[in-house]
C-alpha cells in the first residue's frame, strides 16, 4: 500500500456522503484547521485482491502525478490499518458530476446550449492531452473509462476529468493494452472486440459523451450487451438535433468512427474552427494573466524602489544635518581662540614722554600795511 500522506484522519470533518460502490464511499469533508472543502475516496483494502490492490496503488501514483487545470486533483492520502481502509483526499467539485447534470436537463426537457458542449469538449481534450502525451521520461496515460459520471464540474462550470481507477500506463507510444475494461455504453469498438487499444479509444468515449451532451441519450444503446456490442461494431446512430449546428455533428462523426485509425486525434480536432477560437482565447487569457503578474511585479518593485528612494533620501538629509551640526559645533569651538590670538599679535603700544607739555605760543603775523 501506499505510505501514509502529510494529514491525519482527524483533522477532517466528515459532511456528507456524495457516493458509494463496491470497495467504499465517496465522501465530502471539511478540513478543520482552514474549513477548506475536499473530497474523499474512502476505500477497504482488506476486500481486495493482490491485484485490485496493485490497480489502486498504481491509481494513487498516478492522481498524484496528474496535475492539471481541467483534471481532478489530487491532494493526500490517508491509511488507517486498523480498519484496512485508504482515504484518498481530492479536489471537490461543487457542479457535481456531468451525468447528474445530464439527468436534470433530462427530466426538465431542455437540451444543454452548444457553447457549454464546445466548452467541455475542448477542455476534456485539453485533458486527455496530458494523458496522453506525457512529459519526457514520464509513459503516457489511458483513462479508458471516459463517461459523464467520471467528469466534474466546478464552481464555474469547467471540466474536470477525474475517476483513474481503470487507468492503464503505456511506456511506449505504439504500446496496445489488452485489457478489457470500461462502461460498456462508452466502450470503443476495438475494446468490446477485445483487441489491443490505444490512445484512440477514449477519443471514441469522449465521442459518446459529447453525443449524450447533445441528444441526452448515449449514442449506443440495448436491452443487453451482446446487442450493444453489435451496434457499437456497425457504429451506426441517430444524428443529433437538428439545431446544433453542423460543425459539431461533424466532430463526432470524426470521434465515433468504427476504424481507429481514421478516428479524429487531437491535433486534427483542434484545427475545427470553433475549437480553434476557444484555444486563441485560452492562449489569450494565459496572455493577459502573465501580463497582469507581470504589472504586479512591476508595481511592487516600483513600490520598493520608491522606498529605497525615500529611505536613501531620509538617510541623505539625516547625515547632512548630523554634518551640519558638527560643523556649528567646530565654529563656536574655534570663534574665542581666534579673538585671542588676533590681540596677541597686535604690536604693543609704545609708553608717551613724561615731560609735561608746553603748548607753543601761537605768533600773530603782522600786516605788510603797518
Amino acid at each position: 500500500m501506499p505510505v501514509r500522506g502529510t494529514h491525519k484522519l482527524d483533522e477532517f470533518e466528515v459532511v456528507e456522503v456524495i457516493g458509494s460502490g463496491q470497495y467504499g464511499v465517496c465522501k465530502k469533508v471539511k478540513r478543520k484547521s482552514d474549513e477548506k472543502v475536499f473530497v474523499w475516496k474512502e476505500l477497504d483494502y482488506g476486500q481486495m485482491t493482490e491485484t485490485e490492490k496493485k490497480l489502486l496503488c498504481q491509481e494513487v501514483n498516478l492522481l498524484r502525478e496528474l496535475k492539471h487545470q481541467y483534471i481532478v486533483r489530487y491532494y493526500d492520502r490517508v491509511i488507517d490499518r486498523s480498519n484496512t481502509t485508504l482515504y484518498i483526499v481530492m479536489e471537490y467539485c461543487e457542479g457535481g458530476d456531468l451525468a447528474s447534470y445530464i439527468s436534470r436537463c433530462k427530466t426538465e426537457r431542455r437540451y444543454i446550449e452548444e457553447n457549454f458542449i464546445w466548452k467541455i469538449l475542448f477542455q476534456l481534450l485539453l485533458a486527455l492531452q496530458e494523458c496522453h502525451r506525457r512529459r519526457e521520461g514520464v509513459d503516457k496515460v489511458l483513462h479508458r473509462d471516459l463517461k459523464p459520471a467520471n467528469i466534474f464540474l466546478d464552481a464555474n462550470r469547467n471540466a474536470k476529468l477525474g475517476d483513474f481507477g481503470l487507468a492503464r500506463i503505456l511506456a511506449h507510444n505504439y504500446s496496445l493494452a489488452k485489457t478489457f475494461v470500461g462502461t460498456p455504453y462508452y466502450m470503443s469498438p476495438e475494446v468490446l472486440s477485445q483487441q489491443g487499444y490505444n490512445e484512440s479509444s477514449d477519443l471514441w468515449s469522449l465521442g459518446c459523451v459529447i453525443y449524450e451532451l447533445c441528444s441526452l441519450s448515449p449514442p449506443f444503446n440495448a436491452p443487453n450487451q451482446e446487442i450493444l456490442a453489435v451496434k457499437v461494431k456497425e457504429g451506426k446512430f441517430r444524428p443529433i438535433p437538428s439545431h446544433y449546428s453542423t460543425e459539431l455533428q461533424a466532430v463526432i462523426v470524426r470521434l465515433l468512427k468504427v476504424e481507429p485509425s481514421q478516428r479524429a486525434s487531437i491535433d486534427t480536432l483542434f484545427s475545427t474552427r470553433s475549437l480553434r477560437l476557444l484555444l486563441w482565447e485560452k492562449e489569450l487569457h494565459q496572455q493577459e494573466s502573465e501580463l497582469k503578474e507581470l504589472r504586479i511585479k512591476l508595481k511592487t518593485r516600483e513600490a520598493a524602489l520608491d522606498q529605497k528612494e525615500k529611505d536613501l533620501t531620509a538617510r541623505e538629509q539625516g547625515l547632512h544635518q548630523k554634518d551640519r551640526r558638527e560643523l556649528l559645533e567646530l565654529v563656536k569651538v574655534k570663534q574665542p581662540r581666534e579673538g585671542a590670538t588676533s590681540q596677541e599679535n597686535q604690536p604693543p603700544i609704545q609708553p608717551t614722554s613724561s615731560k609735561p607739555f608746553h603748548p607753543k605760543p601761537i605768533l600773530k603775523v603782522k600786516s605788510s600795511r603797518t
